[in-house]
């Protein structure tokens, strides 16, 4: 997270009752950012005056480092950062059409908590991969070349994301961003109940230092690359003349709702129009002799459309392979990567972990 100190913290210091709480509060943000955390930002008169103030070491590196380099510290895509103001008790936000300022009075930072790495709540371990994946696409995108993406996956527990999340918005001790798809299987279906949940936590929800994103898409595997995929082994040759028969159709941008782990099988279809009328509009992507208009004959688990796996393992997996890549976004891929992409940025923006240059 981009920490922006204010310029009435430097007001605040001439306060005998307040120097010290400034101090030690100042000292432990720019120790967020020499531990490449966060990033932290000022104005050039308030970073020069606490130059002057500041007597650790560590603190000073920062201080130098962000004085010395002002002109090339790109940070005005960052879209929500933390403004840290003199006080006591101040937590709220200011949002407008296209920024988020989260305001924390100084009181909050007199010890560490806040400023751990931030905490991005996941349904399952294994989406950590993706989300790092999209954070770095949307810097390079942006030409952020000063920063990195640092932040810590923290595992919901599928289905109990909510109750997680609602415990991460009571505290007021770390900085989290909580992320969950909408389990959607086709077009106008119901939300599932993972995210409905989550959506209602957030709804009650009245601390800016938690947010929630949801995901529009089916699962969070709607969003890996199709030519990623294509790179994977043991990928069933039905599943990847699928996958590039649809990607370049007409229907391509209901890939957002398609099971990816499961497929879609008879049962599945079976007694619901509207999910019968999903699978017959993809099912013509397949090289597949099934009719939908003998659906009793089948059994259960007679597959439809063929699934595509457990991928996200994979794609941890086949890193390497694709690290060079440029991902081919499909239209709802690239909407979701450049939204969640920002906000994932935003929250957990840091320095790189290179030698101060100061």
């Amino acid at each position: 997270m981009l920490f922006w100190l204010s310029d009435r913290l430097v007001s605040a210091l001439k306060d005998p009752s307040e120097r010290e709480n400034v101090l030690r509060g100042v000292k432990n943000i720019l120790r967020g950012m020499y531990e490449s955390n966060h990033l932290v930002h000022a104005s050039r008169s308030t970073i020069l005056t606490l130059i002057d103030e500041i007597d650790d070491p560590d603190c000073e590196s920062v201080l130098t480092y962000i004085n010395g380099n002002y002109a090339m510290l790109n940070y005005g895509k960052i879209k929500t950062y933390v403004q840290v103001v003199e006080g006591r008790k101040v937590l709220n936000q200011i949002c407008d059409r296209s920024t988020t300022v989260i305001n924390v009075s100084i009181d909050f930072f007199q010890t560490s908590c806040l400023l751990k790495k931030t905490r991005v709540l996941i349904e399952h371990t294994d989406e950590d991969v993706l989300y790092r994946l999209i954070a770095d696409y949307h810097r390079k995108l942006n030409f952020l070349g000063n920063v990195t993406v640092s932040f810590e996956g923290y595992h919901g527990g599928g289905t109990t994301i909510g109750r997680v999340f609602e415990k991460h918005c009571e505290s007021q001790d770390c900085l989290c961003l909580a992320l969950c798809d909408t389990d959607q299987k086709y077009p106008e279906a119901p939300i599932g109940s993972t995210c409905q949940k989550i959506q209602e936590v957030n709804l009650q929800n009245k601390n800016p230092l938690c947010s929630f994103r949801k995901l529009e898409v089916h699962e969070i595997e709607n969003l890996i690359p199709i030519n990623y995929i294509l790179k994977m082994k043991k990928i069933s040759h039905a599943s990847k003349t699928f996958l590039i028969n649809a990607r370049t159709s007409p229907h391509r941008d209901l890939l957002a709702y398609f099971d990816f782990k499961n497929g879609i099988t008879a049962k599945h279809v079976r007694t619901n129009d509207d999910y019968r009328h999903f699978a017959r509009v993809l099912l013509v992507y397949c090289n597949s002799n099934i009719c939908l208009e003998v659906l009793d004959t089948m059994d259960d688990k007679d597959v439809i459309i063929p699934s595509v796996g457990k991928i996200l393992k994979k794609l941890k997996g086949n890193l390497d392979s694709i690290k060079d890549e440029e991902p081919d976004l499909l239209e709802f891929q690239k909407k979701e990567w450049d939204r969640i992409g920002c906000e994932i940025l935003a929250w957990a923006c840091a320095r790189n972990k290179e030698t101060l240059n100061v």
